[in-house]
């Protein structure tokens, strides 16, 4: 009875020291190497009125000083600034109390420094994040743009000969992006005096292309330098979205 007791003593024994063990061993691995940011991040654009908040992930050694500064792009000087005490590795994060921010450019600065330092006795340089203030009490994020369309409405790119010589079949190729049905306006006109020789327009429905074929154009105009002039407007509107896009080309004197 005796052998078998201490035997039972002795395994709790050792089962205390390895466990007294492993803890030590996960404390030394949770411990970090160096004293440094790992991650800063903050919104990209706010509102006048809104509160920039930054989030962080730090590595420390030992109990720090994590200090984030607010500050105007175009002096640099600090418009808000905050401390937490940190005690362990992980992620944090700041809401700066700011009233009524002036638009413009700004930048959050975060470093870290021993308890009760500043920035003269910070650990390494202060990692930087870019934030626009925009002029508009809340920043709304643009809405997506429907299934199936685009982002912008834009003529992108017009196909057609610089010059033309003779009555073969040319093909007028219009690729463009719309945001939802537009109105494709395609005008011919002389580049010398910009009269108007004709103007068309095709409702169209998705992004893509358009093709107009044409015949016989040396025979149907006068010998000249014209433009085609295309663009974009609301289904039941005439003026622009947009730029317009121009395409110059020359037609020659038949021979």
């Amino acid at each position: 009875m005796f052998t078998l007791t201490l035997k039972k003593k002795l395994w709790q024994n050792f089962s205390l020291i390895g466990l007294a063990m492993t803890l030590m061993c996960v404390q030394q691995t949770a411990l970090a190497k160096t004293d440094e940011i790992v991650s800063l991040s903050a919104q990209e654009q706010i509102g006048f009125t809104e509160k920039p908040v930054v989030h962080l992930e730090v590595a420390v050694k030992k109990t720090r000083d994590l200090h984030v500064a607010f500050q105007n792009s175009d002096d640099w000087t600090t418009v808000k600034r905050s401390m937490k005490r940190i005690k362990k590795s992980g992620k944090y994060h700041f809401t700066l109390d700011t009233e009524d921010l002036a638009p413009g450019n700004y930048r959050v600065s975060a470093y870290l420094t021993p308890r009760a330092k500043n920035w003269n006795d910070r650990l390494a340089p202060p990692t930087n994040v870019n934030v626009q203030v925009l002029d508009q009490k809340v920043f709304k994020k643009p809405a997506a743009a429907p299934l199936g369309f685009a982002k912008r409405d834009v003529v992108k790119k017009v196909e057609w000969p610089t010059s033309v010589d003779g009555d073969q079949d040319l093909d007028l190729e219009v690729r463009y992006d719309i945001t939802q049905e537009r109105q494709l306006w395609i005008k011919l006109l002389d580049s010398e005096n910009w009269e108007e020789h004709g103007s068309l327009k095709y409702l169209v429905k998705k992004p893509g292309k358009f093709n107009l074929p044409m015949n016989n154009v040396q025979s149907s105009f006068p010998a000249g330098k014209y433009a085609w002039v295309i663009y974009l407007t609301e289904v039941d509107g005439e003026e622009p979205i947009g730029r317009k896009f121009g395409k110059h080309f020359e037609i020659q004197a038949a021979k």
